[in-house]
């Protein structure tokens, strides 16, 4: 029921609880109250006779949440006002991974007091300047991630996958791109595994909103899970249920998220894992938040670390960019970037050396 699959904020949690004594309690009322008049209601009709109105009151429900359907398209509830986001660097539709950045395109955007440019190379991931290509036989780490990966608002060499780069004196190749999730990720790291020749390390973001990214229906390039448990390419599901009013309202009032996105994100962490180790490249998560961290369990650690890596082998580090936010930019500054590199560098086996 919340949108980070964890819980980020105490008063959030002191609501859950209410809401399940609640549950609990309308769970009591139906078995002792409900259950025994229904049951009377029952036993003087035939079966015959209680399948025919069963089939009815069925029918009738199913008719009446279409009639509302149609009613609410001509007649839609007030929208939600639109999150507002930081401008992103140009981006167009893909349709291998769902979207990227315009391929060598140099874009300058303003941001307060802070003139940024992004510069992507022919494969659309950022680079320290215009018309810079990285070198495929040369020994490379490889960042997979969103727009923090991707540095919104930050010149370039204030990114971390920079900062570990010029830490490590290895060439980096930074796929961060806005709005992506663990799924987008996969794709783009295939692809880079394939192009480079010495790949020496896979380090991918992981942040809460993306297990709901994962579960996005409205994605054009998606995944599901298959009956053993195997990733499924999949496309968006039906325009028309996806622009269901009442399944809107639904979602509104409930906040009702799906639960096959931790089974599938966890899916989509491990085939990383297992692409980067096929390419003989150490892989490594960086779990993090975007926006308020997830409470801390008993263990001290975030809830959603055990949520998405208890029982995997997914070697993880958890960085913490509390006080570290920029508000007009809605994303971590410079000394939150650092904060990753220096996790980022601890965590990685051996110091790397450029040939």
């Amino acid at each position: 029921m919340t949108w980070l699959y964890c819980v980020a904020n105490p008063s959030e949690l002191v609501k859950l609880n209410r809401q399940r004594w609640l549950g609990g309690g309308l769970g009591v009322f139906t078995l002792l109250i409900v259950r025994p008049v229904l049951g009377r209601w029952a036993s003087r009709r035939s079966l015959r006779t209680l399948c025919g109105e069963l089939l009815g009151y069925g029918v009738a429900a199913v008719l009446s949440l279409g009639l509302c359907d149609v009613f609410l398209r001509y007649h839609p509830l007030a929208k939600q006002p639109p999150e507002v986001h930081p401008d992103h660097p140009e981006a167009y539709e893909d349709p291998h991974t769902g979207w990227n950045h315009v391929p060598g395109k140099a874009t300058t955007l303003t941001y307060g007091d802070r003139v940024i440019e992004y510069d992507t190379d022919a494969e659309g991931d950022r680079v320290a300047r215009a018309g810079a290509e990285p070198d495929v036989h040369r020994s490379t780490i490889v960042f997979a991630g969103e727009s923090i990966t991707s540095g919104i608002g930050l010149h370039y060499e204030e990114t971390y996958a920079a900062l570990v780069g010029a830490r490590l004196g290895v060439q980096v190749v930074n796929q961060g791109v806005h709005g992506y999730g663990t799924d987008n990720e996969y794709i783009r790291v295939k692809d880079a595994l394939a192009r480079f020749e010495r790949p020496l390390a896979v380090v991918t973001l992981v942040i809460p909103p993306q297990v709901a990214r994962n579960a996005d229906e409205s994605k054009k390039v998606r995944f599901v899970l298959g009956s053993q448990g195997e990733l499924v390419p999949a496309g968006a599901a039906p325009a028309l249920w996806l622009s269901s009013p009442v399944r809107d309202l639904f979602l509104r009032v409930t906040r009702y998220h799906s639960g096959d996105a931790i089974p599938l994100t966890r899916a989509l962490l491990r085939a990383i894992r297992d692409e980067a180790k096929a390419h003989g490249a150490t892989p490594l998560f960086v779990l993090t938040h975007w926006g308020p961290p997830c409470l801390a369990d008993e263990t001290g650690a975030p809830s959603i670390e055990r949520t998405l890596f208890e029982g995997e082998d997914l070697p993880h580090v958890t960085v913490d960019l509390e006080g570290t936010w920029l508000e007009l930019i809605q994303h971590p500054g410079p000394d939150g970037h650092r904060r990753l590199a220096d996790a980022i560098v601890k965590a990685l086996p051996l110091p790397y050396a450029q040939p």
